[in-house]
């Protein structure tokens, strides 16, 4: 039998904890995008009402906050807890933030009911003198923004230790520029705030020893993008790659039609938070309109790029199909009928959050709803030696829709192997009640994460550091071990060990214990 390395993906790594996203009013950003929405309107007309299709053209700001929301849903649904967001709406007249780095204001509704409040932007006067002031304005803030503590970061620093944690963040800019000369310009003003803030930050500390309340940027990775109208061709800004403009500063640009914008930012956050595809196809759906005929239907999922590394390592793919989903980052299940309903009792190899790429899409809100309704769906993968098998189950926690790993080694509908045959032949004399009590000691409940709690104090970390340290001489058999063998008679030494910490009672008993031990050893 095969050995499963069993894991639970709860943490990733990117480096990047913040990011800030400016919306940088001008004045082509009331003009039309080229994007346009038909809305159907029931017109009178001689005694009876015909149905008119009227076109309605998107503003470019109206591209950049729906490209937003988008964007800001991704990271809070897949990143809850790992990386934050803060969004900056600035014009002629006001730059404000939409919302801040606090908890309450990490989700999807703060940000859309902000930048409600926030409103169509304002130009006073000649809107071609605003046409950068704005824009130069939300860089600034955004860096103020990034000086700023966030909960995990404000824990960190009040836990007194030696190193300050590093502060890195991204600020991303959305904005219809005109030229090369535009970028320029709002690159030296970024340099110079990230040089003036961190020179600002270094002087108060030397003055003062109290509470640190401000980080200095370690590095700041400005992405531009610039969108302009398809009747634009060619336009002056191309894309153009990582460049570095001082020792903290990077900028990579972006320019593509206002039109593509959100898709765009779909991409960036695949990028940037390393995230794949996975297509659920084969969805049975009703067709009321067509006599209730049923049809299949395909709906795209996001998630971290890790689980496709983990179906490779399964062998679901061959090294074609391999190569060619690392070059698209998309991997497809089958919805397949489910022959049992007890899912949840189905063991997993990993687990990993998911979100819909088009949340408006009807199948995607069909899928969704059937999933936090509490039911959940068996996948299947086609692997060369087995064909079809049963590979993931897609299910919700807690609210939460997850991506569930099925090992397939062993047929999930066989009796589980005996115990006693291990690699080795039969073993008789396994600790099988030691072990189960070891696990019962270290089950997991759910938990509403805080952010002001040091990562390494987190449920789920103190759990694995319990674990770690009660599993360093653990003996799996009685015939390695004379300690454990004799339980009752080593009473509390044996169970007191477990302890965070040992009262002076239980440690003047464990010493009579040892005291006792001595003879015996001598002999």
């Amino acid at each position: 039998m095969r050995r499963v390395t069993y894991k639970f993906v709860h943490e990733y790594s990117t480096g990047m904890e913040k990011t800030v996203i400016v919306l940088a009013a001008n004045a082509l950003s009331t003009t039309p995008c080229g994007d346009t929405i038909n809305i159907d309107v029931n017109v009178p007309k001689a005694n009876k009402t015909c149905t008119e299709t009227f076109s309605l053209c998107k503003t470019f700001w109206c591209c950049c906050t729906e490209s937003v929301s988008v964007y800001c849903r991704v990271i809070l649904d897949l990143f809850p807890t790992q990386h934050q967001v803060c969004v900056i709406a600035s014009d002629a007249e006001k730059c404000l933030a939409v919302n801040t780095w606090r908890d309450e204001d990490q989700e999807l509704e703060k940000i859309l009911a902000g930048l409600q409040n926030f409103g169509m932007p304002h130009f006073v006067g000649t809107p071609q003198r605003h046409y950068l002031e704005s824009t130069q304005k939300g860089i600034a803030y955004a860096v103020r923004c990034l000086v700023d503590l966030t909960a995990t970061q404000y824990a960190m620093v009040t836990a007194q230790q030696k190193e300050l944690p590093s502060n890195k963040g991204r600020i991303i800019l959305l904005a219809p520029l005109k030229s090369g000369a535009d970028i320029s310009k709002l690159e030296a003003v970024l340099v110079e705030h990230v040089k003036n803030e961190n020179m600002s930050i270094q002087q108060s500390r030397a003055a003062t020893q109290d509470v640190v309340y401000r980080l200095p940027i370690a590095h700041c990775e400005l992405v531009v993008v610039n969108m302009y109208a398809p009747t634009v061709r060619p336009h002056p800004i191309t894309d153009s790659p990582v460049t570095m403009l001082c020792p903290e500063v990077s900028r990579v640009v972006y320019s593509f039609p206002a039109k593509l914008l959100k898709e765009k930012l779909v991409s960036l956050a695949k990028v940037h938070f390393s995230l794949a595809t996975t297509v659920i196809t084969g969805i049975p759906m009703k067709e009321e309109q067509v006599g209730g005929s049923s049809a299949n239907y395909d709906v795209e999922l996001l998630h971290h790029s890790d689980m496709h590394r983990d179906i490779f390592r399964a062998g679901f793919q061959s090294a074609a199909t391999a190569a060619l989903v690392a070059s698209n980052s998309v991997v497809s299940l089958k919805w397949a009928t489910p022959r049992s309903t007890n899912l949840d009792m189905q063991f997993c190899a990993s687990a990993y959050r998911v979100t819909p790429v088009d949340v408006m899409s009807r199948p995607t809100v069909c899928l969704v709803n059937f999933v936090l309704s509490g039911k959940s769906v068996l996948l299947e993968q086609i692997r060369p030696s087995l064909g079809k098998v049963v590979s993931h189950i897609l299910t919700n926690h807690s609210g939460a829709i997850f991506l569930q790993s099925i090992p397939v080694n062993r047929s999930l509908h066989e009796d589980a192997p005996s115990i006693s045959e291990g690699w080795g032949g039969k073993v008789s004399d396994y600790r099988i009640m030691d072990f189960g009590q070891f696990m019962l000691s270290h089950k997991l409940y759910p938990h509403h994460v805080n952010r002001t709690v040091i990562p390494s104090q987190l449920p789920l970390e103190a759990a694995i550091y319990s674990i770690k340290r009660q599993s360093q001489f653990w003996p799996i058999t009685f015939g390695e071990t004379l300690l454990f063998s004799l339980q009752e008679e080593l009473q509390p030494l044996v169970t007191v060990y477990r302890h965070d910490f040992v009262t002076e009672d239980e440690f003047d008993k464990c010493q009579k214990v040892s005291k006792a031990l001595c003879p015996l050893l001598i002999l």
